[in-house]
């Protein structure tokens, strides 16, 4: 089980699932609804990363020195695949963008081949807030980038060197912005790769490379709690929704109408009577709003697939995100991550 898993009663957490459906049970982040990029001008809800050099000064202290080396060398990788094969797993991305015309968006986001889900669907979230994004991650000299994370445990600032290399294997997928791939969600990806290693190292006692699950593949499966904390250095949870009332989980899927707050719902890990069609089992996707139809009266939800494109929902919309009455969202999901401040 992942090791941000929290079980709560009788409820286990959902994963996050690939294109092939591996999301186990794991919780929700709260995205929010995207906002223009006008947003700059306002307040984020992800902790600035100190720009000072004195923000440096011993970020990496408390990790091991493998892991400062990885961390501090764009270069340096995080595993994809068996560390025996003895083929560079890795290719120079072509033809890329880091924001994209318009700067960054939720939409931008597209999960490969790789279940993290949890991960991306928290990561759409904060891309609400596109400043958020301009502060996350950014030009670091000539193919490199620097993306400004936390720790996932302990929600301290840590800057992270990556290059525009991926692996092959994922598959990445792309939006594309004047015949340019926007790359920014694949190198806050590939930066969280490495410093969820770093932690991870710490919390087990182990060093990155003597670990049998490490790099990309320890990123499958989770409650998006360690993502949502790395992404913004705020405190996350995860709850079960089966027993909670009504206003109660309205209330928490409304934090997703603040720009750059990450709501992240997981759908029931089997199919169930009353579920919707357009919901993958063990998924983990980003709320987006919520708002009360004026035509019903009903609480409606909106919801977007980390997967994205036009085929993710079937019926969807430009923004790839469709909307479920609160009572089929009920009979489709089975927890939500959310801040807790």
């Amino acid at each position: 089980m992942p090791s941000d898993v929290r079980r709560s009663g009788s409820s286990s957490a959902y994963l996050s699932s690939s294109r092939t459906h591996g999301h186990a049970r794991s919780s929700s982040n709260s995205p929010s609804r995207a906002s223009s990029s006008s947003s700059s001008s306002r307040a984020s809800n992800v902790s600035a990363e100190p720009s000072t050099s004195a923000a440096v000064h011993d970020q990496y202290a408390s990790y091991r020195e493998e892991d400062r080396r990885t961390l501090s060398d764009p270069y340096a990788q995080p595993q994809w695949g068996s560390p025996y094969s003895g083929q560079n797993p890795y290719a120079q991305v072509q033809n890329h963008t880091l924001y994209g015309r318009g700067g960054p968006q939720p939409k931008h986001v597209r999960q490969g081949n790789l279940g993290d889900c949890h991960v991306l669907a928290s990561l759409a979230g904060v891309a609400s807030d596109p400043n958020a994004i301009q502060q996350m991650v950014q030009p670091h000299g000539p193919g490199s980038y620097q993306v400004n994370l936390h720790d996932p445990r302990t929600m301290q600032p840590v800057q992270v060197q990556v290059d525009s290399q991926l692996p092959v294997g994922m598959e990445p997928s792309f939006h594309t912005s004047q015949r340019h791939k926007v790359i920014w969600p694949h190198m806050v990806e590939k930066g969280y790769a490495k410093v969820h290693d770093a932690s991870e190292s710490v919390y087990r006692g182990q060093d990155t490379s003597t670990r049998q699950t490490r790099g990309y593949g320890d990123l499958e499966g989770g409650t998006g709690i360690h993502a949502m904390q790395s992404f913004t250095g705020r405190p996350a949870d995860y709850m079960p929704i089966q027993n909670m009332p009504d206003q109660q989980l309205v209330n928490l899927l409304s934090m997703a109408n603040t720009p750059g707050v990450a709501v992240v719902a997981g759908s029931n890990y089997h199919e169930t009577a009353g579920m919707s069609s357009r919901v993958e089992t063990a998924h983990a996707y980003t709320v987006t709003g919520v708002r009360t139809s004026s035509r019903t009266g009903e609480v409606m939800v909106e919801l977007r697939n980390p997967h994205g494109g036009d085929q993710y929902p079937l019926v969807g919309t430009r923004n790839d995100t469709f909307e479920l009455p609160l009572r089929k969202f009920r009979a489709s999901f089975e927890s939500v991550t959310y801040p807790t401040r």
